[in-house]
């Protein structure tokens, strides 16, 4: 999910690696596996829209973005499968251990209260994937909207970003967008050069 939402494989395991590595170590996962399985589950990222790596191809290619977007979720809900099949062959033999089952009333009641936090939040990526599929905004467009979005959310309501930490995630997010734009400067430079060669026109013959 977090992968989804961010684009970027890396940012997902970072992200999500920090939170679930320990905890599946605390259950029973050999850390090697649990490592592995997180690392290998990244790469649903480049695949679940909205990917990175679909916009730099598509603006690099020519490509429609929707159709990027689009093209690769049946690939990844196919993935998905493959590896919760996998995952379940393989830790058959370990020694998980395995929690005892709350009440269900408990279990109701706080799947409410988390919901009902994280709500606004649960938000963005139905803004973001909306807005997109439903021909409102390009996917820049969208991009920024859910920043407009996100910055006042985390500030007043979830209180987790102060006014004085902004500009230092403005000065990260641009080195993050200033790397991209270097790679998608030198990706349209290689395919320029390539048209100019003629080289796709070698190759098919």
């Amino acid at each position: 999910v977090f992968g989804a939402i961010s684009g970027m494989a890396s940012s997902a395991v970072a992200a999500v690696g920090k939170i679930m590595i320990p905890r599946m170590v605390e259950r029973g996962y050999d850390r090697g596996y649990a490592t592995a399985l997180v690392s290998t589950s990244a790469v649903l990222a480049l695949l679940i829209p909205p990917s990175a790596s679909m916009i730099i191809y598509g603006w690099v290619s020519g490509t429609s973005v929707t159709a990027s977007f689009l093209a690769p979720v049946l690939p990844g809900v196919l993935l998905v499968l493959l590896f919760c099949f996998w995952n379940r062959v393989l830790t058959r033999h370990m020694p998980l251990e395995k929690p005892e089952p709350a009440p269900l009333p408990v279990v109701v009641r706080d799947i409410a209260g988390q919901t009902r936090r994280a709500a606004l939040g649960l938000a963005m990526p139905m803004i973001i994937l909306g807005c997109i599929y439903g021909g409102v905004t390009t996917p820049t467009e969208a991009a920024a909207i859910a920043v407009l979005y996100a910055i006042p959310i985390s500030i007043w309501y979830y209180r987790e970003l102060r006014l004085a930490d902004l500009h230092g995630v403005l000065w990260r997010a641009g080195q993050t967008a200033g790397t991209l734009l270097v790679l998608v400067f030198f990706s349209a430079m290689l395919a320029r050069m390539l048209t100019m060669e003629n080289v796709p026109q070698m190759v098919l013959e």
